[in-house]
């Protein structure tokens, strides 16, 4: 009988909008890596079982996530990840236990990302604070627009 080595995979796609401006560190080889974090919203309908009376609710994940790249990919990149961009990544995800600050003990979603598409731009601003900024341009990855200054 043979023995294979039998090789496992595992991709994960995440579609969220970002939770704050993507940062950028710098190693001592010139890479770098763009660390982001984004977040993934289910809506659902909840029955209550007393009741009966159907409420919406939403459950929201968050995903820390970390893409390696070289030096000019990456300042090029990490200029389209701003707070409130709805992205695709996908990538291989690992998830940890870390102590709270009230001591339980917390899950935290890492996600090495091998791919980022920007969806939309940021979220237009809520009602009551400044509007100068105009509404996001959706830019697809059907689109037959191409766009050379994106390192993507």
């Amino acid at each position: 009988m043979i023995n294979k080595k039998i090789n496992s995979m595992q991709i994960t796609l995440v579609i969220g909008y970002l939770g704050k401006d993507a940062s950028v560190n710098r190693f001592n080889d010139g890479n770098q890596v763009i660390n982001f974090s984004v977040a993934e919203t289910v809506k659902f309908d909840r029955s209550d079982k007393d009741t009966g009376e159907i409420t919406e609710a939403k459950e929201t994940t968050w995903y820390d996530c970390s893409y390696y790249r070289n030096a000019d990919a990456s300042v090029k990149i990490a200029k389209y990840l701003k707070k409130g961009t709805l992205v695709s990544v996908t990538g291989r995800v690992s998830a940890t236990l870390y102590k709270g600050k009230n001591g339980s003990m917390v899950p935290n979603l890492k996600l090495f990302v091998s791919k980022v598409e920007l969806l939309a731009g940021p979220k237009p601003p809520q009602q009551g604070t400044s509007a100068s900024t105009k509404a996001p341009e959706i830019v697809s990855s059907t689109s037959t627009t191409i766009l050379e200054d994106v390192p993507f």
